[in-house]
Order: structure tokens, then sequence, then C-alpha cells
């Protein structure tokens, strides 16, 4: 059990580092309270796929929920509280999926973070500053977990009205880079500097295309892309990174949505033996990076997203010249979310979940 509140992908790692038989973590993340579930993580560190969710659905069908059994002492002394040792653990794993840590220490980037009220502000810093990052300014008024999200409209990073107070600051501080993790930090947006002086937010599919490109040649540059790389990514995210994954010597894989799935694969290719993973991600601002967890991490893609924006600078560019620099390169992919909100029980009923 965790001492105190943490990110959600720090429970996955925590799976796989103790070979527990399987992790659970109650979270809204983003959504209002009234949404409040929980997460399962299966013995692997993965989602649980859908015929393991079956038969947990059916045994809780049998349980007395009103009626609860009390836990004895003997079974609370059996608790381990995971606490700021095991914060180190997990920041030092993420700490080596870095690709060119020397970028951070000679970077002069600026760098604006807020977990949007969340958890990922007590392990999202350390990471930042312990890769050498030192110019990074902290959004004051959103680093404390309020699941009231008292200061935005939404919390979701989806959602661009969420960075206002990341862009106030960005402007008063001259922020080259915007990051914002989602409440539980397994998911990341950015938005970023243009040359005129304001800020541009960065779709999921924008994002993960820059990433793909920065993994597979930085990590070609540096030496540690695997033989054999592979880009997994879901049916509905951009073709640009299947593009670019191609012409530069990887594999592209697509699954159906959720990284349920996309995990399975990268258990698939590790039984095969023949690729090795470099990224897993979907478009809704998702990305799996590492062998740490088995799910995507928001505070590790927030540390690559802030050593690739710093290895652009050094080159004298902006993520959007980069993106521009991949169109010109691999052709322009045109996207559009559309989000339908159908709340309550008509909404189920009109989903035809009801």
């Amino acid at each position: 059990m965790f001492s105190a509140p943490r990110p959600t992908p720090q429970l996955s790692f925590a799976v796989r580092r103790f070979g527990a038989a399987a992790g659970i973590n109650v979270t809204a993340s983003h959504n209002p309270k009234e949404y409040n579930g929980y997460k399962v993580y299966w013995d692997d560190g993965a989602q649980l796929s859908p015929d393991k969710a079956d038969l947990m659905v059916a045994e809780m069908g049998r349980i007395d929920v009103l009626s609860p059994r009390p836990v004895s002492e003997n079974e609370l002394e059996t608790l381990t509280l995971l606490g700021a040792d095991f914060d180190g653990e997990y920041t030092d794993a993420v700490l080596r999926c870095a690709i060119d840590p020397q970028i951070a220490h000679d970077s002069d980037l600026r760098i604006v973070y807020t977990p949007f009220h969340g958890v990922g502000g007590a392990i999202a810093p350390l990471v930042l500053e312990s890769l050498g990052f030192q110019n990074i300014f902290y959004v004051r008024e959103q680093m404390d977990p309020d699941g009231t999200f008292p200061t935005v409209v939404s919390p979701n990073p989806e959602d661009p009205r969420g960075f206002e107070l990341a862009e106030r600051l960005g402007l008063s501080v001259g922020a080259d880079l915007l990051i914002g993790n989602d409440p539980d930090a397994d998911r990341v947006g950015i938005v970023v500097r243009d040359r005129d002086g304001g800020y541009v937010p960065l779709s999921g599919n924008r994002t993960g295309s820059l990433l793909a490109y920065y993994l597979l040649t930085a990590g070609k540059r540096c030496g540690v892309l695997p033989p054999n790389p592979a880009i997994i990514q879901t049916i509905v995210t951009t073709g640009l990174s299947k593009a670019i994954a191609e012409q530069n010597g990887a594999v592209c894989f697509e699954t159906f949505t959720g990284f349920k799935y996309m995990a399975e694969k990268v258990a698939e290719l590790e039984a095969e033996g023949k690729y090795r993973y470099v990224m897993t991600y979907e478009e809704s601002y998702g990305y799996m990076i590492g062998d740490h967890a088995r799910d995507k991490d928001g505070v590790v893609a927030a540390m690559l997203l802030a050593e690739m924006a710093a290895w652009y600078k050094s080159r004298g560019m902006t993520l959007l010249d980069g993106l521009r620099e991949l169109w010109a390169e691999y052709g322009c992919f045109d996207e559009e979310t559309v989000n339908i909100i159908l709340p309550g029980e008509d909404g189920m009923k009109r989903m035809g979940l009801g």
C-alpha cells in the first residue's frame, strides 16, 4: 500500500518490481468525483484483459458489499507501506529511460510544469530536476492534489483551457515549453512557444509523432536503439508516426484502442523475440516507454518530451519547427477529434450500454 497518493504508472511499476499478483488503484483521474472507480493491473503490470475483467466482475457480483468482512489486526500487520524509498526506485527507473541526459545538463530550456491539482507534482519535478534541467517553473496554485480542480475548467491536458495559468506563468518567465500531467499522471500534454511569442497546444498525435521520431533517431545516434525496433499505436492514431517508423528502420503495429491491447502486443513481441518495442501510444495523450511499467506513463513521457525540446532548441528550433520538418519529410496528415458527452442513465441508454 502506498503511504500517499502517487502516479498511476507507479503502481504498474510496483506490481512488476515486487512480482505481485495484481495491483489496484482508486482514481477518477481528470473526471469529477462522481466517476470514481478503480483500475486493476494483473501480474505483468498491464491492465486486465477483457476475459480477466469479465471473471472479476462475475466474482464481484457474488460479494455482499453491504456486509464487508472486517480486517483483523494480524492482516494489518502484514501491510508494507511504500514511501520515499520506493519513490526513489521509481524515479531511478524513469531516469534510465532517458536517451541523451547530457542534453538536459547543457540546455537553457525553460519549462513550466503543472500536475493540474493531481499527483504528478510528487514525482515529475524530481525527475526533471534530476535529469539536469535548471530552469523549471511550477504553477504553484495547481501543485497540491485537490479533486475539486478549483483553478481549471477541466484538468484534462487534452483541453487547452487547462493551461491558462501555465501560459500566464510561461509568458512571465519566457518559457519554451509547458508540460501538464493529467491528475493521475499517466498522460501528458504539452504547449509550445511559437516564433511570435505565443503558445500553441500540440495534439496527442503530433506529440507522439515528434516523440517517435526523436526516440528512433536519437536512440540510433546514441547507440541505445534496439535491433528490429517497433512502434505500437492504435487504429485511430495518426499515420504520420507509422510513416516515420517505417522510414527509420522500424515496424509499426496497430491495435484496438486502449493500453491493455498495446500491452498485450508488447508481451506478444517479447515472447516471439523478433522485435523490440520502443514506444506505444495513442492520440489521447498516453505514451508507454521503457520496461519499468506496462501502461502509459506521463512521468517518463514528460521527461522525454523535455529532453526532445532541449535537443530541438540546441539546433535553434522549436517543436513547431520540428513538426514542420516532419511534415516536409514524411507528409502531412489531417486529424480531428469530436467529444460527445452523454451523462447519467439517459446517456448510457443512448450509447446502448444501459
